[in-house]
């Protein structure tokens, strides 16, 4: 399962893409020959119009992206031939300073340098105009370049930074490099238990949607069978996969961060919601949230004073959209609301303590 070929191991990496939203052009190359070249997602959401390799995107201001894409591909000729004013220029274009603090800026004559001595060294850079981005990454030891333009206002939705994420699937050590030495699966889940991992899967992190499936091979996802490594924790290639809790699922991509899901349950009640209301604080930030009903739905009323609403998904369980978070409200025994999570796509499971109403 694991002695995939790069094409393979890229794919993995752009599962989630939605064909529905915009997303963005990938094209890898090694010695000079392009190896990879693919596209995911919409060019032209009000027409209905998918991404591909030979979209063109209109001119104007948009044109900038090209020109980024131009100015990055002309760099990385240049370091990959290392011919431009020889090998003196060359040491001069990627020498970097020390900043006053002591510390080593990574970014040197007109683009970024990852100096590390495993990577020998690695050269990137970006480009950016209104809602367009490019990147750009090369390596000569490697003879591998990358580029990834992206038709949103961030190289990616996800929280990827998908030119890195390829890159480092292509070079650092694959823990699959040994999978003739490794032995066959052992790991036997109780069927009930997978059974209760199967369902369909919301996160307001990604903005994407999976769904878990059980077939005769076990736990399967886009009809390829997930690897257990224990009762909870399963691969799908180079993707991690973690049932945390009944109902939550931990997503970890390749050189991404973690992405948390949850199982939506359509039959859930949440009324009433005046169970949920109130003002709820947290130690960890030290601040406040507050849980408000408007017209039958809730909102939550963050510290900056932006105002969102909750959409409900399970028993307890609501994502924040506008801002790729989720909540998730705690229970006593008795079945009273005490506290909440809070979930972004840089920190999962912020603890809210629900305050007393102030008395009058």
């Amino acid at each position: 399962m694991y002695a995939q070929s790069p094409e393979a191991k890229i794919d993995s990496l752009f599962l989630f893409y939605s064909a529905e939203k915009p997303g963005g052009q990938l094209a890898v190359s090694r010695h000079g020959k392009v190896i990879y070249s693919k596209a995911w997602g919409m060019a032209d959401l009000p027409r209905n119009v998918r991404l591909t390799e030979e979209s063109l995107i209109e001119a104007g201001s948009v044109s900038k992206q090209f020109t980024a894409a131009e100015d990055l591909l002309k760099w990385n000729d240049f370091y990959l031939s290392e011919k431009m004013g020889g090998q003196t220029v060359y040491r001069k274009q990627i020498a970097l300073d020390t900043l006053g603090d002591g510390t080593v800026s990574s970014y040197a004559a007109g683009l970024f340098i990852d100096n590390r001595a495993a990577r020998k060294p690695v050269f990137f850079h970006g480009g950016a105009t209104n809602a367009y981005r490019a990147k750009l990454i090369a390596s000569p030891a490697e003879g591998l370049s990358i580029a990834w333009l992206s038709n949103t206002s961030m190289l990616d939705s996800t929280g990827i930074d998908p030119a890195a994420a390829v890159f480092d699937l292509l070079t650092l050590p694959d823990e699959a490099a040994d999978d003739k030495a490794r032995p066959a699966n052992t790991v036997k889940i109780d069927p009930a238990t997978l059974k209760s991992y199967a369902g369909f899967y919301k996160s307001a992190q990604s903005a994407r949607d999976v769904e878990i499936t059980l077939g005769p091979q076990g736990l399967m996802l886009s009809e390829t069978p997930l690897e257990p490594v224990n009762a909870r924790q399963f691969r799908f290639y180079g993707i991690k996969l973690a049932f945390d809790r009944a109902g939550e699922l931990t997503i970890t991509p390749p050189a991404g961060e973690p992405m948390q899901y949850y199982q939506v349950d359509p039959t859930a009640d949440n009324a009433p919601l005046d169970h949920y209301t109130g003002a709820y604080f947290s130690e960890e930030v030290g601040g406040i949230v507050e849980i408000q009903k408007h017209d039958q739905a809730l909102k939550i009323k963050l510290a900056s004073g932006a105002i969102h609403p909750l959409e409900s998904y399970a028993r307890d369980r609501f994502l924040i959209p506008e801002i790729k978070a989720g909540v998730v409200f705690k229970r006593t025994r008795n079945g009273a609301v005490d506290a909440l999570e809070l979930s972004t796509p840089r920190s999962l499971r912020i603890l809210f303590q629900k305050q007393a109403p102030p008395s009058h």
